[in-house]
C-alpha cells in the first residue's frame, strides 16, 4: 500500500465521527479487496503462479479486484462466476475484469464454487496438465490472509486515531459477509490495545459464508499473529442484519450512495454492500443519546469511477447483458 489510507470527519453527526477511505488504498483498485490481494497475490507470486483461479458473483468486487492488480503482476484470472442483479456496480466490474484480461465462466447456481469442489478441482486438474501454475483464492476472497491484512490496516487506524488524540472507544461500522475484514479491523485493534467495538452489517445472512462468526474469526486471526485470543472481548464485536432488508446483491435505496463530508466534500458510498453499513452507521452516529467515542465508517468498497470507453474485448455472449446496468435479471444470494 502507498501509506495510510485518510480518515474524513463528518461534520453532520452527534459527535466526532469519521470514514476511513479506504477506498483511495489503490489508485488501480482500492477497498478491502485490495488489502487483502497485497497478501494472497504476494504469496501467489512467491510461489511463481502462473494464473490465479478464483469465484465471485458475475459483478463480485473481489474478482474485479482481483484481475486488476494480477494484470499489474503479470498474472492472467480464470473466474467462475454466479449470476447476480444487474446494475451500474455490476456493469462496472464486470468491464474491469474483461478489460484487465479475466476470463469470466458463468456458472449456473446450485454447483459448488469451493476449492474443493468438482468444478475446481477439474479445472486445476486441466490447467496443470495444461502446464499453469495455478493459486487458488477461494470464493470472495474468503482466505484468511483478508483478515491479516486488514488487522494491519487497523493498527494503522490505531495510530491514526493517537496521532490525532481521538477519543476511544471507538466504534467501528463497515459491511460483512465472511467476517473476515471485519475480524481483522478487531483483531488489530485488539493487538494494538485500542478500546473498540466492530460493528459489522451482515449483507448475506448465510452461515455457510460467515463461518464460524466474528468473534472466532476475530480471535484466530490475533493468535495467529502471536497475540492473546482473549484479547478480543465479546463485547467488542457486533453483527447487525442487513441482509433480511434487502437480499445480497440487490442495490440500497435511492439517494442512499452519496454522502456530504465537512467542506463540501463528497464520497460515494457504493449501493450494494456499503449503503447498508452506513445506513446502520448514520442512524448510530447521529443518536444525541448515543455512547462515548468516535465513530468510524470503514470504506470497503473501490470509488474510482469507470472509464467510458473501458475496453473489455470479445466477451462470451452470456456475459453480455451484465456490461450494462439493465439485462440479467436472476439474483444469488452469496457473498464477496
Amino acid at each position: 500500500m502507498p501509506g495510510p489510507t485518510p480518515l474524513h470527519r463528518f461534520d453532520w453527526a452527534a459527535g466526532p465521527a469519521y470514514v476511513k477511505r479506504d477506498d483511495t488504498c489503490s489508485p488501480a483498485f482500492g477497498g478491502c479487496k485490495a488489502r487483502s490481494l497485497e497478501l494472497t497475490l504476494g504469496a501467489a507470486l512467491a510461489e511463481a503462479a502462473t494464473l490465479v483461479l478464483t469465484a465471485g458473483t458475475v459483478g463480485s468486487n473481489h474478482v474485479a479486484a482481483t484481475a486488476v492488480h494480477a494484470h499489474r503482476h503479470g498474472l492472467r484470472v480464470k473466474a467462475f462466476v454466479l449470476p447476480q442483479a444487474p446494475g451500474a456496480l455490476v456493469s462496472r466490474n464486470v468491464r474491469l475484469a474483461l478489460g484487465a484480461g479475466a476470463q469470466l465462466a458463468l456458472t449456473p447456481r446450485g454447483m459448488s464454487l469451493r476449492p474443493t469442489g468438482e468444478l475446481f478441482t477439474t479445472e486445476l486438474e486441466r490447467l496443470r496438465r495444461a502446464g499453469e501454475r495455478p493459486y487458488v483464492i477461494p470464493f470472495g476472497g474468503a482466505d484468511p490472509r483478508s483478515a491479516t491484512a486488514h488487522a494491519y490496516a487497523a493498527a494503522e487506524l490505531a495510530a491514526q486515531v493517537r496521532a490525532a488524540g481521538l477519543r476511544t472507544p471507538l466504534h467501528v461500522y463497515l459491511p460483512a459477509a465472511s467476517m473476515l475484514t471485519a475480524a481483522g479491523v478487531a483483531a488489530g485493534l485488539a493487538l494494538t490495545a485500542t478500546p473498540a467495538r466492530v460493528v459489522a452489517v451482515d449483507v448475506v445472512g448465510d452461515r455457510r459464508i460467515a463461518g464460524d462468526g466474528l468473534l472466532a474469526r476475530a480471535r484466530e486471526t490475533v493468535a495467529r499473529l502471536g497475540g492473546d485470543a482473549a484479547a478480543v472481548r465479546p463485547d467488542g464485536v457486533e453483527v447487525r442484519d442487513a441482509w433480511a432488508e434487502r437480499s445480497f446483491g440487490t442495490y440500497a435505496a435511492p439517494g442512499s450512495t452519496v454522502v456530504p463530508l465537512l467542506g463540501g466534500d463528497r464520497i460515494e458510498v457504493e449501493e450494494v454492500y456499503g449503503a447498508k453499513a452506513f445506513a446502520h452507521f448514520r442512524r448510530d452516529a447521529t443518536d444525541p443519546g448515543r455512547a462515548p467515542g468516535t465513530w468510524v465508517f470503514w470504506h470497503t468498497a473501490d470509488t474510482r469511477p469507470l472509464t467510458p470507453r473501458q475496453p473489455v474485448g470479445h466477451p462470451p455472449a452470456d456475459l453480455l447483458p451484465y456490461l450494462t446496468p439493465g439485462g440479467a435479471t436472476e439474483h444469488v444470494r452469496g457473498a464477496d
